[in-house]
């Protein structure tokens, strides 16, 4: 047990490593390396707590932070810095947390990060890589957020799945590979690129925000399904090599604004079951059998868009009025099997290059 209110630096020249081994280690006060010399501090304990900050003294920076496997580290500190942070055990915060490891972050498959034990206790998460390989949820019912501020950034396990985050909000730098078939907040605010390594279903209770391009991981196809009243693509989807997503799908609820000119799938149906709205030019394009489906209407914002289809052997349905609350430009439906149309539509020009099938 290191008192509150008292420090523990760690060596007084490089390579002084720190290893405290026991039943309950308790880091009280400050923790930090001698200066400049990022000494690391192992903790090999089944209850570790960190109740004050760590590495924050000018030029105290840990080098590597190590908790191993058994048990569970509190932290109850707003600032946790080194230049590696691994987590081997699982992770509880219970204040308002920053954690910086200029090379790596890392959370343990088969372990969990629990964010908060009460509301506002937001957590931030920087490095040059954020590796979230256990799962990732708020403290019960608080709804707090997870800001990840990484040029790479990974999630291999649910997040959200047992306890919904408030705001997961990535930064513009980098990837953000999903490696985990849900994640669940009240906003998902992807700001970076984002790649999928798993089929996933991605749920915003208020919105869905993608700020740059989606993609399969290359030659996987895998699909993505949206669900959130508010859904928006902001960047290309499935255009990057070999990146075509299998599926892409929305749920009924809302409205998913297209602010993007190219949207790929490799076959596996592209369903639009809320409102589409186009702010850009915009080609849908699906090279399987099994086609392109509104399911609800689809308008253009201010400006009357284009729409264009390449439906391949797939059929085309609009099951929704199409441009009755603002026309679309150009209706184009370069191939498809069946073109069916259940509403009404309005629009300045309709052409249809090719058809195997029926035109209703």
């Amino acid at each position: 047990d290191f008192a509150a209110g008292k420090s523990l630096t760690i060596g007084d020249a490089a390579t002084e490593a720190l290893t405290v081994v026991g039943a309950t280690a308790n880091f009280n006060g400050t923790v930090d390396s001698g200066a400049t010399f990022a000494n690391n501090l192992t903790v090999n304990a089944t209850n570790a707590l960190f109740g004050d900050q760590v590495g924050n003294k000018a030029f105290g920076a840990l080098g590597t932070l190590w908790t191993d496997a058994a048990g569970t580290t509190t932290l109850s500190t707003d600032v946790v810095t080194g230049d590696t942070l691994n987590f081997d055990d699982d992770v509880v915060t219970t204040v308002a947390s920053t954690l910086t490891g200029t090379t790596l972050v890392d959370f343990a498959a088969g372990k969990s990060l629990t964010i908060g034990d009460a509301a506002a206790e937001a957590l931030t998460v920087v490095g040059a890589t954020a590796d979230f390989n256990g799962t990732v949820d708020s403290g019960a019912t608080f709804a707090n957020n997870l800001t990840v501020n990484a040029p790479t950034t990974m999630f291999h396990a649910v997040v959200g799945g047992v306890s919904p985050l408030g705001v997961l909000a990535t930064d513009a730098a980098g990837t953000t590979t999903i490696d985990t078939t849900a994640v669940t907040g009240a906003v998902l605010d992807f700001n970076d690129k984002l790649v999928l390594d798993q089929t996933t279903t991605l749920t915003g209770t208020t919105s869905v925000d993608f700020a740059q391009t989606v993609d399969s991981a290359a030659s996987e196809q895998n699909s993505l399904t949206v669900n959130s009243p508010q859904t928006t693509f902001n960047g290309n989807v499935g255009t990057a090599a070999n990146g075509a997503l299998g599926s892409l799908t929305t749920d009924a609820a809302g409205t998913t604004t297209l602010n993007a000119t190219q949207f790929t799938t490799a076959g596996n149906t592209m369903t639009f079951n809320d409102a589409v709205v186009l702010t850009q030019d915009v080609t849908l394009t699906d090279t399987g059998t099994t086609g392109i489906t509104f399911n609800s209407t689809v308008d253009s914002d201010a400006t009357a868009r284009d729409l264009t289809l390449n439906a391949g052997a797939g059929d085309v349905t609009f099951n929704g009025v199409v441009g009755a609350a603002s026309a679309l430009d150009e209706l184009t439906v370069n191939s498809a099997h069946d073109v069916t149309v259940n509403a009404t539509v309005t629009v300045a020009g309709v052409t249809q290059a090719t058809g195997t099938g029926t035109t209703t």
